[in-house]
């Protein structure tokens, strides 16, 4: 084993043939067994799996088997099975593996077997189920475990769309055979790296780094990981549009033998399938997909790249009423796919594998010049979760205990004055706020489906538009292009809009000034970044302008790299009433019908510590409403806890939060405000459950958000909504306490009148200019006019 692992398969075989000439004509002994067991186990490392199963089912469970080598037998089978598609034959054997680990006390193999059947959950398709059981091989004996181990579940982080964790993943699994000498499993770490970065749309970087792997394999003489390694490289290839009959050619006879003899012929079909479409033999291309394995491919993102080789093929075969029906097909499976989720990181996250077939759709709808047909493209593909049911899970007290650890530990790094405690604190808060994230991840909901909302289209969207009297601006940025689509209730209209790729870089540096203007008040930089906040909205105002409706009312969805964008600060946009929606169709189905509005049943005003004017704020608000209805909840002072917040969320129809607030780019869904025992995280808001209708955050910049592929949003304001509230007013920097005081006070008196949330806004922010950083987020929501103050 030792040999094979640093490249030497002929040492290693030599070595085991030398032991049975020892063996040879001497009476059974447990070594016999043993040796059969090795050699076996060292044709699976090399990806010869048919003849690992011959070699192991050949095994007689005598009494001359040792215990441990019984164990290793069931264990080496379960993953032969594996490789092999024979998925209950292996779940029987790893289980039995597990059985007798457990009673012999051999803790490495119970550990290893626990893993594997992590493993088989991720070809099932399984993937929080597969990150469980690894979470629990690594609690069993997480030194126990080979590298591969941790590049194993960051195969099942890659195929979960969590890239990030998955790289961290990778590089530990790497580091640790780099440091062992194990060249395999370093080959194995470059063709994940390479798996990534297709994902990630990197193709040149995918290319050399699926390269570099299918070196280090072929040095080794390891065939089957070789075609492996070389199916990842023509793919990149492919997409660069690098020799593509040649690579049609060659995945031809790679599909022909090799693929099948190192188990990944349906790979190797849906990619041949694929490139022969793509140079129009289109023959070839169905021949590949009718071939039976491909009927009903197991992991997520294989089956969505088949439909993309249908969608391919029928395109090819000038047929585009199946190009579209395929397409449709392809997001309906995310729907699915993401309803089984119950975790918003990973439910938002697997819409990372639809990146393809999101941008052949465009590509398909942008050709016909159709505005309804594009406008139809980028409603099907934006923010699917959203249409599913809110999102609602399970209490869980282990979940619980990790969140109220990352809790303390960030209110203790807030109230330290000691700036290397506070460090170390923050540090130690990170570390908790992963063991959070991988608990979460684990979460599934069995059986879990969900009826996904129809995407809304042109026709349907005018006379909602006209009841509205309201126009709908839709962005999306599609090859480095940034396009929008115009509807109003006359019709819809496709621009594309100039320059930009300099719109997206002046809004980014818009973001950044209005971060800045807070910080420099009273310094000479101050006027430095009010002039630089002019000239960005005047960029902004001049490259939009052409594209806006010409109603007061507008409905904004943005494109991803303009979630977080100060829109009622941009001329043309400026005194407008507006809503900025995560998709039409979100704002279309929760909407409040003009003239009519939600029964409020409670109102409460809550108050976080450290804000000079919160507590007044709080009861301002409550006194609005008026004591029937409204309640200013605190403890300490006047200061609100977490759980004073969260059953609010839960129980009241409008919540008002005045608190410090925090975005985090880098973990959104650690996003929070912070009440008086610390920070309450957007994630926490799936594990209560939300009744709310209407929250507004008197917080700083915490309406930004983080938004993945498939313009799939994380954030405060985008897990509130993603839990069932309808409309949330929040900033996306920050504002002053004392006129976010008066903006929020005049917020309430005029939506109590009866308004709905973009309108009072509008109202109340006039003459406050750093109120306009509020926005209204969401649909637009009024109360019935029976509650109406």
């Amino acid at each position: 084993m030792a040999r094979v692992q640093r490249g030497d398969r002929e040492g290693a075989f030599a070595l085991l043939d030398a032991a049975d000439e020892l063996l040879a004509g001497r009476p059974s002994t447990p070594v016999h067994s043993l040796s059969v067991v090795q050699r076996a186990g060292l044709h699976g490392r090399v990806g010869e799996w048919e003849r690992t199963r011959v070699l192991l089912e050949g095994v007689a469970l005598t009494a001359e088997v040792a215990p441990r080598t019984r164990c290793l037998l069931h264990l080496n089978l379960g993953l032969t099975y594996q490789f092999l598609g024979r998925y209950h034959d292996s779940d029987v054997r790893l289980r039995r593996a597990h059985q007798d680990a457990v009673a012999l006390g051999f803790p490495d193999l119970a550990a290893a077997a626990v893993h594997n059947r992590g493993r088989l959950q991720l070809l099932l398709g399984n993937l929080p189920r597969a990150l469980a059981l690894m979470e629990q091989a690594r609690e069993l004996g997480d030194a126990l475990l080979p590298p591969a181990a941790a590049l194993d579940r960051a195969r099942v982080l890659t195929e979960a769309g969590l890239l990030d964790q998955a790289l961290e993943m990778l590089e530990e699994g790497a580091a640790a055979a780099r440091a062992g000498g194990v060249a395999h499993d370093v080959a194995e770490a470059d063709l994940e790296r390479a798996r990534i970065a297709l994902l990630r749309g990197e193709v040149t970087e995918a290319r050399r780094w699926a390269s570099r792997a299918e070196r280090r394999f072929a040095r080794g003489s390891e065939s089957a990981w070789t075609v492996r390694a070389s199916l990842l490289r023509l793919q990149a290839e492919m997409l660069e549009g690098r020799r593509p009959r040649a690579v049609a050619t060659t995945l031809d006879r790679l599909v022909a033998g090799p693929a099948a003899a190192s188990a990944v012929a349906t790979e190797a079909a849906v990619l041949a399938a694929e490139a022969n479409a793509l140079v129009g033999r289109t023959e070839a291309a169905r021949a590949h997909l009718d071939r039976p394995e491909l009927r009903r491919p197991t992991t997520f993102s294989l089956r969505l790249q088949r439909t993309l080789a249908l969608a391919e093929l029928h395109d090819a075969e000038g047929r585009p009423d199946l190009v579209r029906r395929e397409l449709r097909r392809g997001a309906h499976s995310l729907a699915v796919e993401q309803a089984r989720h119950t975790s918003l990181d990973s439910r938002t996250a697997v819409a990372l594998h639809t990146r393809r077939l999101r941008d052949a759709h465009l590509d398909h709808a942008l050709a016909t010049g159709s505005p309804a047909q594009v406008f139809s493209a980028t409603e099907l593909w934006r923010g699917v979760s959203q249409r599913l049911p809110p999102l609602v899970s399970s209490p869980d007290v282990e979940l619980a205990r990790l969140t109220a650890d990352a809790r303390r530990l960030h209110a203790e790094a807030f109230d330290t004055p000691d700036a290397a405690r506070r460090s170390a604190l923050e540090a130690r808060a990170r570390e908790a706020e992963r063991a959070v994230a991988r608990r979460d991840w684990e979460q599934h909901r069995a059986g879990g489906t969900g009826t996904e909302e129809r995407a809304v289209t042109v026709s349907a969207l005018r006379p909602l538009l006209e009841g509205a009297r309201a126009g709908l601006l839709s962005l999306f940025l599609h090859r480095d292009v940034l396009w929008a689509v115009t509807v109003d209730p006359s019709g819809a209209r496709l621009t594309r809009v100039p320059g930009g790729d300099r719109v997206v870089e002046v809004a980014a540096r818009l973001r950044a000034d209005i971060t800045t203007r807070r910080l420099a008040l009273g310094t000479p930089l101050h006027e430095v970044v009010e002039r630089s906040m002019a000239r960005s909205v005047g960029v902004l105002g001049d490259a939009l302008g052409p594209v806006l409706p010409r109603s007061h009312r507008l409905v904004v969805i943005p494109s991803a790299s303009l979630a977080s964008f100060p829109w009622r600060l941009v001329p043309g946009i400026r005194g407008r009433i507006v809503t900025v929606a995560p998709s039409a169709t979100f704002w279309a189905r929760r909407s409040t019908p003009p003239g009519q509005g939600s029964p409020v049943q409670r109102v409460v005003s809550l108050a976080g510590p450290g804000l000079s004017r919160a507590t007044t704020e709080a009861e301002d608000v409550a006194r609005v409403w008026g004591p029937d209805v409204a309640s200013a909840a605190g403890s300490r002072g006047g200061v609100a806890s977490g759980e004073q917040l969260r059953t609010a969320l839960r129980d009241a129809t409008v919540v008002h939060v005045a608190a410090h607030g925090v975005h985090q780019d880098e973990s959104p869904l650690f996003s929070s405000v912070v009440m008086g025992d610390g920070p309450v995280f957007a994630h926490e808001f799936q594990r209560t459950g939300v009744g709310a209708e209407h929250v507004i955050l008197s917080s700083c910049e915490v309406g930004r958000t983080h938004v993945r592929t498939g313009d799939e949003a994380l954030g405060l304001t985008a897990s509130l909504l993603a839990t069932g509230v309808r409309t949330v007013v929040a900033s996306v920097g920050p504002v002053g306490d004392e006129d976010a005081h008066a903006v929020m006070a005049a917020y309430h008196r005029v939506l109590a009148q009866g308004l709905d949330a973009a309108q009072a806004l509008d109202l109340a922010t006039a003459g406050v200019e750093e109120g306009r950083l509020f926005c209204a987020y969401g649909a637009d929501w009024a109360p019935a006019p029976d509650d109406a103050a």
